[in-house]
């Protein structure tokens, strides 16, 4: 695991990494998309803590947790008297995070109104808070997170387009855990130790098999979860076994097992037996092929074939 807190050595992961550090550098608003799950907000986190603005805040936001009235008061703050409960002045998420990231998860939840809000921040550098007439001047680095499509939703009328060019001056992809299954063993092992950290357990083959060869629509998040269930079940034991894995996750194993020809069926075993063990050994080849009882050659073959990449 990295210092983001971003884990992966797949060759797709590396690449996001690197983008995230040379982005840290700047400070131009970031549009991070991706399903949910798969970590927009540890990418965010990471390009507040590489940059310069690391010793000042980072806050964050869901925009589709809060009604419309209730989240433009968090984001921008209100005056004594600008509506019903609000006794006190109270500066908003973008005044404190002044000097520091405001990380908008969600962006396309935000109402009209708080759209034209922090249109505002992004042109002027200044907010209004809800209920003055006095402008604010903020230093904020605004980063921005939404599963959805945004282009999609200015077509529908639902969200502004000159606020999507400002948001969007960078885009950072974060791919689903689907598109890296590699990563999967370093995320395992990730979350066996923050929730057993005493003593974590191993898994046993066929779990660590039935991990790779779930698709994980829930992402990141699925994966530490089903973690945190399989620990809560042992008891005692030091190894899971798959009986200990959700319903969903051994099925998905039964169903990969039994799809396809005899050959497809073989060569799909073979390609997560190769990749189980790589990772094992530390994609040491010659270990490798002695632990299978191939040559090295045709571990080497192997390997080009079913297109298995390593750390």
């Amino acid at each position: 695991m990295d210092s983001s807190g971003i884990i992966g050595h797949s060759a797709v992961m590396r690449q996001l990494l690197d983008q995230i550090a040379l982005l840290a550098r700047s400070d131009v608003p970031v549009l991070i998309e991706g399903e949910s799950g798969t970590g927009k907000e540890l990418v965010a986190r990471a390009l507040h803590r590489w940059g310069r603005r690391r010793e000042c805040p980072f806050l964050a936001i869901n925009s589709g947790g809060l009604t419309d009235s209730l989240l433009e008061s968090e984001l921008f703050g209100h005056q004594r008297g600008a509506f019903t409960g609000a006794y006190a002045e109270k500066p908003g998420l973008v005044e404190a995070a002044d000097g520091g990231t405001l990380f908008l998860d969600e962006v396309a939840d935000l109402s009209a109104a708080a759209q034209s809000r922090l249109l505002r921040v992004l042109q002027e550098g200044e907010i209004l808070r809800v209920g003055s007439v006095d402008a604010r001047c903020v230093d904020v680095r605004i980063l921005s997170a939404t599963h959805k499509c945004l282009e999609e939703e200015v077509a529908r009328g639902r969200f502004r387009h000159d606020l999507l060019y400002r948001l969007r001056v960078v885009v950072v992809h974060v791919p689903a855990l689907r598109e890296r299954p590699e990563d999967i063993p370093a995320l395992t092992r990730h979350f066996l130790g923050k929730h057993a950290p005493e003593n974590p357990p191993v898994l046993e083959r066929q779990t660590s098999l039935l991990l790779k060869s779930y698709p994980w629509p829930g992402n990141v998040r699925e994966l530490e979860n089903e973690v945190r269930r399989a620990i809560s079940l042992l008891g005692d034991g030091t190894a899971i076994c798959p009986g200990l894995l959700s319903e969903r996750v051994r099925e998905q194993g039964d169903r990969l097992r039994t799809r396809g020809s005899l050959k497809e069926r073989v060569c799909r075993y073979e390609a997560l037996v190769i990749r189980e063990t790589l990772d094992r050994y530390g994609w040491n080849k010659t270990r490798t092929a002695v632990a299978l009882g191939v040559s090295r050659q045709s571990l080497i073959r192997k390997v080009s074939l079913y297109g298995l990449r390593g750390p």
